[in-house]
């Protein structure tokens, strides 16, 4: 039981850490798109991004989450 605990807080500050620093570059990375391209471009660049995750969510969700039930 030791060792799953271990893993789980080891797994934990590891997804924290990512997050952490995904905000960070995507502040860093927005910050220099907005400087350098304008407004227009980064609401462009934030729908691309969000479509690009809705269709990877919507396709992971059917294998993450496979349908086990059966109709009597």
């Amino acid at each position: 039981m030791q060792r799953s605990t271990a893993a789980a807080d080891t797994t934990q500050a590891i997804l924290v850490t990512l997050w952490n620093a995904a905000m960070a570059l995507g502040g860093i990375f927005g910050g220099l798109l907005l400087q350098s391209s304008g407004v227009t471009v980064v609401a462009a660049s934030a729908a691309a991004l969000g479509a690009g995750s809705l269709l990877i969510v919507a396709g992971a969700r059917h294998h993450a989450f496979p349908n086990t039930q059966t109709t009597p």
